[in-house]
């Protein structure tokens, strides 16, 4: 599956849910916070640090035409990182208000088995 923006070049889909015994570890919020984001995934993980996040944020052009190239792309630094539970609480300094944001992230499960998310996100406004 992918929408507006996304760079997937085949076409895909969501066809089957399967329970199984196995956490899915999927973002179900994200929320804009004054010093940062505050993510909260679907089943718990273990300790996380900055070192486990990549973000970005990028401008857009508007054009008559559809869609447009990232433009003054840069990379945000992650100063702290908490984990409550399963949410995870990032300080990002110089965070903005943005078209393009992407967050990704490299976790640890609770057996100790590696995964990676992508969360592509806007940030409108930023809490006072």
């Amino acid at each position: 599956m992918f929408a507006w923006a996304a760079t997937q070049q085949k076409p895909g889909g969501f066809y089957r849910i399967r329970k199984t015994e196995h956490p899915a570890h999927l973002p179900t919020k994200i929320q804009a916070t004054k010093t940062g984001v505050k993510i909260t995934l679907s089943d718990q993980i273990k300790e996380v640090t900055p070192d486990n996040f990549t973000v970005k944020t990028w401008d857009l052009k508007r054009t008559k035409n559809y869609g447009s190239k990232h433009h003054n792309e840069r990379q945000l630094k992650v100063t702290h990182a908490l984990l409550t539970e399963n949410q995870i609480h990032l300080t990002i300094p110089h965070l903005k208000p943005t078209w393009g944001m992407s967050i990704e992230m490299t976790l640890t499960d609770q057996s100790g088995k590696e995964f990676t998310r992508l969360i592509h996100n806007s940030i409108f406004h930023l809490p006072k």
